[in-house]
């Protein structure tokens, strides 16, 4: 619920205007390859390509720019639990 309610953070307007939409004119040197940029910490390689596919199919919406990040806790719940059974 709180991901498709709260507003984005500062590091993930960052991460969306350097990164997913490059289109949008910005201040920042913005190009297709934006993706290899290393230089800024907000650039996590593996969340950025899976938000850029997940933007691609289910739109800009602030909930779409988190659905990666939603998979991505629940696996880590669901193997957390298996590793607690053992």
């Amino acid at each position: 619920m709180r991901a498709a309610r709260v507003p984005l953070t500062y590091d993930e307007a960052a991460s969306y205007i350097r990164y997913i939409d490059t289109n949008v004119p910005s201040v920042f040197d913005t190009t297709a390859w934006s993706i290899f940029n290393f230089e800024v910490a907000t650039n996590h390689f593996v969340n950025t390509l899976l938000t850029k596919a997940c933007v691609a199919v289910a739109g800009n919406s602030e909930l779409a720019l988190r659905i990666a990040n939603l998979i991505a806790y629940t696996m880590f719940l669901v193997f957390s639990v298996v590793i607690l059974q053992r």
